[in-house]
This record gives C-alpha cells, structure tokens and sequence, in this order.
C-alpha cells in the first residue's frame, strides 16, 4: 500500500486521553486497542474530520494503526460492511434456549419482580424439549442452555433428566453443547455442583448483594432467614476444586447498599484475588414490577450515578486483583446486545409458554407462542418479530454512533417496545471511563 493512500478515524473508534498525556484508542467492531503517543494528537484529530497520508499516521508513530482498523482507508463504507456482516450472523445456526425448571423459589427478594408461583416443568414439556432437540441438533453449531427460574436447582431432577438428553443428541451430531445457570446459590453444594459440572453446567451467575446485614436485608429466605452465611460457604467449597468452571459473583447495588460494597469486594479479594474463575459484575436496582417497588430506593433515570457508582466499583475491584471480564466484554462487539433481541434466543417456561425476556413474564407482549409436546415450537410470527427486528424502529440516532456495533440498535427491546426507537446502551456513556480502566489494569498486568 502506497504511503499516499488516506486514511481516517474509523467511525467505530473510541478514544480518550490517558493521564501522562497518550491516547488509548479502541475500536468497537474490531476490537483493536492500541495506545498512541501524545505527538500523535494533531494528527488524530484532523483524521477524525478530513483524511490523511498512511505517511503522516507513520511520522507520527502510528503508521501501524492503518492495519488495525483503528484507521480506515478513506473510501471504505464501515456502515455497509457492518450490515453486511451482521446480516450473514443473524442466520447463524445455533440456538440458545433459557430454561425455567422450577418456577418458585426458596428467596424472597425485596427487588424480585417475578409472581412466583410454584411450578415444575411438565413431563410433556420435558418430553417435549427432547424431541425438540432431538430434531434441531443435526443443524445446529452450539446449543446452549441457560437454567433460570425462579430458582432453577428446586427442579435438580428436571435438570438432570433434560441435560442428559442434550448431552446425547448433540453427541451424536456433532452440535456443540454448553450450558449455564443462573441460582441464588444456596443449594449448591459441592456435590451438587460436582454433580451439574457432569452435565455439562460450566458457568453460573451468584449473587451477593453485599456484606452479610446488607444482603440479608435484599436476598432472606421465604421464611425471613438470612442467606449470606451459606451461599459464600458453597463458593469457598466449589472454589477448592480443581475443575474447569467460571462463577460470576452479581452485586446489585443502590443508594442503600452501595456504601457496604466496599467492605464486600475486600473479602471477595481475600477469597478469590487472581483466581479467574471467579469474577465479580455490577448492576443497579431498579423497580421491575415487584410487590415492594415503592420500599426501594433506586436512581431511576439518574444515569450519571448509575455510571459513576459502577465505575467506581469496577475500579476497585480491578486494584483488588480481582477479575472482572464483564467490564471488558461491555466493550467488544455483540457485547451489549440484549439475549431477548436474538433471533435464535427462546424462554421455554415450566408450562410450554414462550418468552423472549426474563423480565416481563407478566407483559402478554412478551409471550411469543408455545412448544408442544412433539416438539414444535408453534410462535406467534408477529410478536416474535417485535423482540428482534430492530428495522422496525427509529434508528435516526444510531447512524453515527460510535459504539453501535456493541449494541447494534439490540440494547433492550423491552424498552423499545414503549418507545419505538433504540435504548442506548450503558456503555455509551461509559466507554470513555472504561478504556482508561482497562488500560491501566492491561499496562499494570505487564509491569
């Protein structure tokens, strides 16, 4: 490539000013991350309005940047080429189904927004799911199964029964199977988890909503008792095995418990600091319909201490040692793609009914059709359509988004939904913030 060619500032590239004065760069469909000199500024700032020399870019010690995707040749349509490729993954070939084995739970959280009326799954839905699977395997890639409930490990039989099906349908096929939880944790025991590692359960997602007062107060028992004290045993027992498996550690935090968060990352950073196979997130509160909604305290729309008080909580949890892939991953393409916008996402509830998002069981919108016990899934084609063509809406304020590839328009139908037009992404507002924090932690990692 001649030094002449023009180049400029992808449109899809972050960027911020890091404290001595250099400018970490990220671009969002990419992936690329590279860090450039302070010289550079004059020369990445004109490339943002105007084209200029694979030449300059060099001069300025970012010559490199022209085969990163950070910079772009001057004719080359970003917009098309993004389309076009989200385009060949929406008829990808796998299939990622929630899974609700036990509609109930054990919990009686004060934030909890489902009306949790005990339910195992039917036997004609498990028979149901099999055949189901049974006939989709051949054409699929990846199966992927996340248990969610209520409280998924109530229904440990149902668990047990469904994923040695799967297991058998997709070893004989060739398809990929992989599988995740979501649990309060209270139930998982090292025998159990043992146990759930043999089918395949690889990932769960736990959550602690701070120290033990504080999290007794959100998360007791049905019967008021308190929760912390078993749920971190379980962990500390499942961390003692030398079994390949990640555990998401969720902090749900408002302006109640976000002071207490602290003293709970400092004894997660004493149990699991350098151990990557737990790793900690962190989400606000928010009232989702529950019978205790006018109890909570929550920042509603008050983005700015939403961001800050995540910010500042990732931030400590990195200088803490411990891992934190939800940060990064908020970054990479697809990362903030809602699973209910996915044209190949499906809820299968206890009963057989049909849902794209786990939080609006209660909206009939959100009840897209029903798997029948031979195994067909009979949806309602218009309703469907609504949770995944985001063609639908008015996407005017995505155009010249920089973070779109992370989102693709895809951030949370649900609200689309009321709205007519895309929810931007937290991450809009953060990815300034979090570049600089994963820089820091990458360039700390390496000294």
């Amino acid at each position: 490539m001649s030094n002449h060619a023009r180049y400029k500032l992808s449109r899809y590239t972050v960027s911020t000013e890091l404290g001595d004065g250099r400018i970490a760069l990220y671009n969002t469909f990419m992936g690329a991350l590279a860090v450039a000199p302070a010289a550079s500024r004059g020369v990445l700032e004109t490339a943002r309005v105007r084209a200029c020399t694979k030449k300059a870019f060099e001069e300025a010690g970012i010559g490199d940047f022209c085969d990163q995707g950070l910079l772009v040749p001057s004719d080359f349509d970003e917009r098309e080429a993004v389309e076009k490729l989200l385009k060949r993954e929406r008829n990808g070939n796998d299939l990622f189904l929630i899974l609700l084995p036990f509609q109930g739970c054990n919990f009686k959280c004060l934030y909890c927004y489902e009306d949790l009326k005990k339910m195992k799954m039917t036997s004609g839905v498990q028979r149901g799911l099999k055949r189901l699977i049974r006939k989709k395997a051949g054409e699929l890639k990846y199966l992927d199964v996340g248990w969610f409930g209520g409280e998924p490990l109530l229904g440990l039989d149902v668990i047990r029964n469904l994923s040695r099906s799967f297991i058998d349908s997709c070893a004989r096929t060739g398809c990929r199977y992989k599988s995740n939880m979501t649990t309060n944790g209270y139930d998982l025991d090292l025998k159990t988890f043992e146990e759930l590692h043999a089918l395949n359960v690889r990932k769960y997602q736990i959550t602690l909503d701070g120290p033990q007062q504080q999290h007794d107060h959100f998360r007791p028992l049905v019967n008021g008792g308190g929760t912390y004290e078993r749920i971190l045993h379980n962990i500390l027992k499942i961390k003692q095995s030398a079994l390949d498996f990640r555990v998401m550690i969720r902090m749900n935090f408002n302006s109640d418990n976000r002071v207490h968060l602290a003293k709970l990352l400092d004894e997660l950073t004493g149990h699991f600091a350098g151990d990557d196979r737990f790793e900690v997130s962190f989400q606000p509160i928010g009232k989702w319909g529950g019978e205790h909604d006018d109890e909570l305290n929550t920042y509603d729309s008050d983005v700015d201490s939403i961001r800050n008080t995540r910010l500042g909580l990732e931030e400590y949890a990195l200088s803490g040692g411990l891992a934190n892939s939800v940060m990064r991953r908020r970054l990479q393409y697809h990362g903030a793609i809602c699973y209910a916008a996915r044209e190949t996402s499906l809820i299968v509830g206890a009963d057989g009914s049909l849902f794209k998002c786990t939080v609006a069981f209660n909206d009939e919108r959100n009840r897209v059709g029903e798997l029948k016990e031979d195994g067909r899934l009979v949806l309602d084609a218009a309703r469907f359509e609504d949770w995944t063509q985001a063609e639908r809406l008015d996407c005017t304020k995505c155009d010249d988004c920089a973070v779109y590839p992370i989102c693709q328009s895809r951030a949370c139908p649900l609200n689309s939904l009321d709205t007519g037009e895309p929810q931007c992404p937290t991450v809009k507002e953060e990815a300034e913030e979090l570049l600089r924090l994963f820089v820091h932690d990458r360039e700390k990692s390496l000294s």
